[in-house]
């Protein structure tokens, strides 16, 4: 096999008892020794001092131990040529024995495998390098025959099976894997991809050792001998468990903001700043006419109204440069038809790790609508203020999220406020009088509360703040709902001191005048009595004379 492997350059004789060795030229050459010297007897001394020094004392070994035992001999090792160089060579030789077991003769040839070795030296570096380079890799990493058999793996294939390289290479994944069903997906998989000659890339649920799951994203490609025949195949495969469990977290939040955007009036945006790109909810098509489409933020810029654009591109910049995060402004927006609206617009920066800005998330509330609205409102509440003066009344509004009163002077006057008094849900409080404070709070929160929503019909008195005067008054009002929850109970107040001052001198009146009837009426019936009982005593006066009489007359 070694003749077979290169070229015969040398020959030699090695009479070992004498240490007396014959060469040829080509040998002395290969040794950088001089032909002339070769055809004289050498020590094996001199041959040795061409060989590379790191080799030297595995050749000496190897030739002892020839010698020592006899028969054939073979050695590889480096020696130095005439030109300086070193190349590889291989000594091939046979040591014969006599009767007593010594060595008596050793002749030999040297063959040339400085290419060969060359190649091989390169086949382990890039073997080596492989092994590294399947080692390092992330994952696992692993190859397969046609049979399904592993030929080699990496760490992550050791951690995966649960068994070192020596038991599981050689082994399918039917014997390896714990799951039967996962084994045969695996195989059929392979199988495929063998079949077909084609890479492909899929996501493999696996089972470790001690029992987790995983999910990993697997390549996999037929692996092909010299001539282009599939010999089985390689793969590599990802743990993507973490990265499927973002994409699902990822996932449901995409769902609640593309529910969230549904939900809400505003338009909402989402702006990459690193390329300004931006993208908008169907609100901007129903708010301001625009088509749906992804737009950049110099598009919104270009829409803000020209005396507006300059302070709003300055302040959302000031925010996004800084270190802030929150940012709100109002200016006009541009609609489709070319009007503008007034824009109440809100965002948030979404900062990296270093605080460097990536995202900014924000909602644009058209404030037209809302303007109008409180136009609408503000005439409405100069209505019922010229009503409510008109009939000496005063008018109330409960402020429920923002917690404010509204009170108008002359409902002031009725808890002894001055008009330029400011006022809260306090003083309403702390001016009922406290024997009707616990009923007509009930009343109030019975007309908040959604499952009840009663009307407020209460009379209390109040105790003036400044004043100290004590006042009746009559209040009614509703309370007004978002869905489940009310924002606002509204309502009027009239004074009704007076009435109650009337009530209260009518009741003492007629409290006298039946007192007075009463006593009327027990005299009456005195002397109806009296009158009763002289009718009855003159009767039997009466009676009694007239019996006098019959009994005389009968005498």
């Amino acid at each position: 096999m070694a003749l077979a492997a290169g070229a015969i350059i040398g020959t030699w004789f090695w009479d070992v008892a004498r240490d007396s060795l014959t060469i040829d030229d080509a040998l002395a050459e290969v040794h950088g020794l001089d032909p002339a010297l070769a055809r004289s007897e050498l020590r094996l001394e001199q041959v040795v001092s061409a060989v590379h020094p790191e080799d030297r004392p595995g050749l000496a070994e190897a030739i002892a131990d020839a010698v020592r035992r006899g028969g054939r001999y073979a050695h590889q090792y480096r020696t130095r040529g005439a030109d300086g160089a070193y190349r590889w060579i291989e000594a091939i030789g046979r040591v014969d024995l006599d009767a007593s077991g010594n060595a008596v003769g050793f002749p030999g040839v040297l063959i040339d495998i400085d290419d060969r070795r060359r190649v091989e030296a390169e086949r382990d570096q890039a073997q080596t390098l492989l092994r590294s380079f399947v080692e390092a890799a992330p994952g696992v990493v692993y190859a397969k025959d046609r049979q399904g058999r592993i030929l080699i793996g990496n760490r992550g294939t050791t951690d995966l099976i649960g068994l070192p390289p020596e038991v599981y290479v050689g082994r399918t994944d039917a014997e390896l894997l714990s799951d039967p069903a996962q084994a045969a997906t695996v195989m059929a998989t392979d199988e495929r991809v063998m079949a077909s000659g084609q890479t492909e890339q899929l996501e493999e649920d696996v089972s470790f050792a001690d029992g987790r799951r995983a999910c990993w994203l697997s390549t996999k490609s037929p692996l092909r001998d010299a001539d282009g025949t599939v010999v089985g195949l390689v793969g590599t495969s990802l743990d993507i468990t973490d990265r499927k469990a973002a994409e699902a977290r990822h996932a449901e939040v995409e769902e609640r903001y593309r529910l969230a955007a549904q939900a809400t009036n505003d338009a909402i945006w989402d702006w990459r700043i690193s390329d300004g790109h931006v993208i908008w909810n169907e609100a901007l098509t129903t708010l301001f006419g625009h088509a749906l489409s992804e737009t950049s933020a110099q598009w919104w810029l270009d829409h803000i109204h020209p005396d507006d654009r300059a302070r709003v591109d300055a302040d959302i910049h000031a925010v996004i440069e800084g270190d802030g995060t929150a940012w709100n402004n109002e200016y006009r927006f541009r609609r489709a038809d070319g009007s503008f609206a007034s824009v109440l617009d809100r965002g948030t920066v979404l900062r990296g790790a270093v605080g460097e800005p990536l995202r900014m998330i924000g909602a644009m509330l058209d404030l037209t609508v809302r303007e109008a609205a409180e136009a609408a409102l503000a005439k409405s509440e100069e209505r019922l203020r010229f009503a409510t003066e008109a009939g000496d009344m005063g008018f109330w509004d409960v402020d429920l999220v923002a917690d404010a009163l509204i009170w108008p002077p002359r409902t002031k006057a009725m808890f002894g406020i001055s008009a330029d008094v400011p006022v809260s849900l306090r003083d309403f409080n702390e001016g009922i009088h406290p024997d009707d404070r616990a009923a007509t709070l009930a009343a109030f929160a019975a007309a908040a509360d959604p499952a009840q929503r009663a009307l407020y019909d209460v009379e209390y008195r109040t105790v003036g703040k400044e004043d100290g005067i004590v006042r009746w008054v009559a209040a009614k009002g509703r309370g007004h709902f978002e869905g489940d929850r009310c924002v606002r109970v509204v309502g009027v107040v009239i004074e009704i001191t007076a009435r109650k001052i009337a009530d209260a001198r009518l009741k003492e009146l007629n409290e006298q005048l039946e007192s007075r009837v009463l006593e009327e009426v027990a005299e009456r019936t005195r002397v109806e009595d009296a009158l009763r009982q002289s009718q009855k005593m003159e009767a039997v006066g009466q009676l009694t004379g007239g019996i006098a009489h019959d009994f005389n007359n009968m005498l």
